[in-house]
C-alpha cells in the first residue's frame, strides 16, 4: 500500500512540474494582462484523470501556490484565491465532462 501511495505522489508530483514548465512557455501576452501558455492545464487533468479527483484537485491547488510563490501577482486578497489555487483546481473538474462524452459517443457507434 505505501507503495501505491509513494507512486501516486511522485506520479503528481512529476505532472505539477510538467504543467509548471509548460507553464512557463508563454504563446503569447493579452494587453490587460493574463496570457496564454502551452498545455499547462493537461498536466493537472491528466493527474485528475489517473487517480482520481481528489489527488486531482490537490495537484491543482499545489500547483497554484506554485506558480503565486514563483510570480504570483495580486492586487486584492480575492483575487490571489480565485487566479491561483482555485483556477488550477478547477481543471479537474474537465474530465468528467470529456469522458462522460467520450463514453456516449463510443457506446453510440457500437
Amino acid at each position: 500500500m505505501a507503495s501505491s501511495r509513494t507512486k501516486t505522489l511522485v506520479m503528481c508530483a512529476v505532472c505539477m512540474a510538467l504543467a509548471f514548465a509548460a507553464n512557463k512557455v508563454t504563446l503569447f501576452s493579452m494587453p490587460a494582462g493574463g496570457s496564454v501558455t502551452l498545455c499547462s492545464m493537461f498536466f493537472i487533468t491528466l493527474a485528475g484523470f489517473w487517480f482520481g479527483p481528489v489527488y486531482g484537485i490537490l495537484t491543482g491547488v499545489a500547483m497554484g501556490l506554485l506558480d503565486l510563490v514563483t510570480g504570483g501577482y495580486f492586487v486584492h486578497p480575492a483575487q490571489v484565491l480565485l487566479d491561483y489555487p482555485l483556477a488550477w483546481r478547477s481543471a479537474r473538474w474537465a474530465w468528467p465532462v470529456f469522458s462522460e462524452n467520450l463514453n456516449s459517443e463510443c457506446k453510440s457507434d457500437m
